[in-house]
């Protein structure tokens, strides 16, 4: 069915949804290994912001 909805998204939305397949593909190793090689997981130099927030509430309470 998501398949034959998409036969009629403008070129554009398509081209999109191509890509994201195929980079959501490349990251989680179901894409072809030539893609694979091309796509790096990218690792966090420091502590993220929302590390020490308090979710969903958003105040600022650093967590331990």
């Amino acid at each position: 069915m998501l398949l034959k909805g998409l036969h009629w998204l403008p070129v554009v939305a398509r081209i999109r949804f191509k890509t994201m397949v195929l980079a959501y593909k490349a990251v989680n190793g179901t894409a072809p290994t030539y893609l694979q090689v091309l796509v790096r997981s990218h690792a966090s130099a420091g502590a993220l912001r929302s590390n020490y927030l308090d979710w969903p509430g958003g105040t600022a309470i650093a967590k331990s």
